[in-house]
């Protein structure tokens, strides 16, 4: 407090030694006599302002307070305006009442503005004011507040409230409690002030990072102690608003198994208010279905765009959980199947392929009396076959031709059978890889046939290691006329 004295101190020498420089340079110059006055709460403080007109031009000026604690009165009215020729001073008479100030010391702003060049002196008029029965040399503390912050609030940061504070009067406050309390906001701090003094006191104020969108009131009190008794000033109450921030996050875990994979989706509401929302993902027609959803989801269609949506309504901190789980377990099982089938047709299949055909080479009396039979032997494995045997059969109402064309080849054995018909044979050492042998022979009817007349399979064995494995032929249907 002394340190600051001392320079409100040296300052003050400051202007007085450049009051003249300033007076030459400014268009006017405003004083106020007498310096000050001590009034009781009843009564009027009487002031003379003296404007001094540096202009080469004759001016108007206005006086005028801002101050509605005190009632501000220049008398003769018409001198609220006031018209001041080139070079020269007038003085105008200012009365000030007090009307809602407590017992104290005050400066009274009184504003002069230079009509036209919207130019204004800052002047105080000062004021003691003491109780009825109180003298007047005591002064008692008069301190005036303003609340500086911002009217958006984010409670994730501390708040910062600035307090304007004003000493109105020459005594010294060593010592002062300022209280803030709203809904959400509530601290203490302890100052001081010098007399006269104008300052900022900024003040942290922590606010639970969760506290819920909502307007509140600031209000500000403060209290001092003189002669043992308390005073109590209350500044205008602030309007401020907790804003709301955040909203949904997502936090994502996966788990992998075989052919399998499981996604977990917490999504937690990680703002200061309730969420109602929408939740989507886009949907695939392949990989949807093999995904299952837990919660099931809702269908949803934005812009043309499928989605698979979940409605959620969080508070707070609350958290949703959806399970997306992908398999490709039952699809591969069923490619594993039809993998092994197929395998085992080709392991187990046989490896000769024998196809049969017939030609009508002859009619008689309406009825088919000649037929030329084709036999084809193909093996279609990678290996060569051994001891391959062919046998055909021919049905009792034929007989097989002997002659057998050129560049065929000849059966090894033909017989009758008294039950089973004519048997041919044809007997093979090997037959190669891939390899394709046609057999040809002509059979002739001993009567015209007519309607159908069939040609049972042909059989072609083989050996297989220590067995002997079969194929056989289709069977071959001729109608006749």
């Amino acid at each position: 407090m002394i340190l600051q004295k001392k320079m409100y101190f040296l300052w003050f020498i400051v202007l007085l030694l450049s009051a003249p420089a300033v007076m030459a340079a400014a268009p006017f110059f405003v004083s106020i006599a007498p310096e000050f006055q001590s009034i009781r709460m009843d009564e009027v403080a009487e002031y003379q302002l003296t404007i001094t007109n540096h202009l080469e031009t004759e001016a108007n000026f206005e006086i005028y307070s801002p101050d509605v604690e005190w009632d501000v009165t220049v008398v003769p009215v018409s001198d609220r305006v006031m018209t001041v020729p080139a070079g020269e001073s007038k003085t105008a008479t200012v009365q000030i009442r007090p009307l809602y100030v407590n017992p104290g010391r005050y400066g009274v702003v009184l504003n002069v503005r230079l009509s036209g060049r919207d130019m204004l002196i800052r002047s105080y008029a000062m004021v003691g004011v003491v109780g009825l029965n109180q003298p007047t040399e005591e002064y008692l503390p008069a301190i005036r507040s303003t609340i500086v912050m911002d009217k958006a609030v984010d409670p994730r940061d501390n708040v910062t409230v600035k307090i304007e504070l004003e000493n109105q009067n020459r005594r010294d406050i060593e010592e002062m409690d300022i209280k803030l309390r709203s809904n959400v906001i509530n601290a203490e701090y302890k100052t001081g002030i010098d007399p006269l003094e104008k300052k900022f006191v900024a003040i942290r104020v922590p606010v639970d990072a969760l506290t819920r969108p909502q307007k509140d009131v600031l209000r500000v009190l403060i209290f001092t102690t003189a002669a043992g008794q308390t005073y109590q000033y209350e500044a205008t109450p602030f309007e401020f608003e907790i804003v709301q921030y955040g909203g949904i996050e997502e936090e994502e875990s996966v788990e992998k198994e075989f052919l399998k994979t499981k996604k977990t989706l917490n999504l937690v509401n990680r703002g200061n208010g309730d969420v109602a929302d929408v939740y989507k993902i886009k949907r695939s027609f392949f990989t949807g279905i093999f995904t299952s959803f837990d919660p099931a989801p809702q269908k949803v269609e934005e812009e043309g765009v499928k989605y698979n949506g979940w409605t959620l309504s969080l508070s707070p901190n609350e958290k949703a959980t959806i399970t997306i789980t992908t398999s490709y377990r039952v699809p591969f099982g069923i490619v594993c199947i039809i993998a092994a089938a197929v395998l085992l047709y080709f392991l187990l299949r046989s490896p000769v392929v024998v196809h049969k055909s017939a030609t009508v080479l002859a009619t008689s009396e309406g009825g088919i009396s000649e037929i030329k039979v084709l036999i084809v032997v193909k093996n279609r494995a990678p290996a060569a076959l051994k001891k391959v045997m062919i046998i055909d059969k021919v049905p009792h109402i034929a007989e097989v031709a002997r002659e057998f064309e050129m560049g065929t080849l000849h059966p090894t054995k033909v017989f009758r059978h008294e039950k089973k018909g004519t048997l041919i044979k044809w007997e093979l050492k090997e037959l190669d890889k891939f390899e394709e042998r046609v057999l040809a022979y002509k059979i002739k009817s001993r009567l015209s046939v007519l309607g159908e007349f069939k040609l049972p399979v042909t059989v072609v064995r083989h050996a297989a290691g220590k067995r002997t494995r079969a194929a056989h032929s289709n069977v071959v249907t001729l109608v006749g006329a």
